[in-house]
């Protein structure tokens, strides 16, 4: 994720779903960011919790 300027959760959670859809596309995740709901997670993270 580095690699493609993401460093915080925060940006995950501000994604759009143009981005994630990018971002699925450019790694094969193959559906992966929308299946395991990163934008939710990353919300979650960025708050300090770590739970879903």
């Amino acid at each position: 994720m580095n690699g493609l300027g993401v460093y915080q959760f925060q940006q995950v959670a501000k994604w759009k779903k143009a981005e994630r859809e990018w971002v699925d596309d450019h790694l094969s995740f193959k559906g992966r960011i929308e299946r395991e709901d990163w934008v939710k997670q990353a919300k979650a993270l960025a708050k300090g919790s770590t739970s879903k």
